[in-house]
């Protein structure tokens, strides 16, 4: 009876901790039709108006900054189920 108990107890668990299934969520409730972007296509650049939301389905998004010199330090890695942009919702 323990051992059975152990493993609801941890499915449970290990539900509660699985990320939110977003791509349902703005699929469902948000009635724009989804964008693929190419690779290496610039989003934003810093200093601009923060207007849009973006949902990372699949792959990854990168945010760097450039130093006066031209040289790249990578910020963030952003992967699936990221969603960019939330600021634009409070501004």
């Amino acid at each position: 009876m323990g051992l059975q108990n152990n493993r609801h107890f941890r499915t449970r668990l290990e539900k509660f901790w699985q990320s939110p299934n977003l791509a349902d969520f703005f699929e469902k409730t948000i009635n724009r039709k989804a964008y693929i972007i190419k690779k290496k296509t610039l989003l934003f650049s810093e200093g601009d108006p923060l207007d849009r939301l973006y949902f990372i389905k699949d792959g990854f998004a990168k945010a760097y900054r450039l130093s006066e010199d031209g040289n790249e330090t990578t910020c963030y890695l952003l992967g699936p189920n990221y969603v960019l942009g939330i600021r634009s919702l409070l501004s």
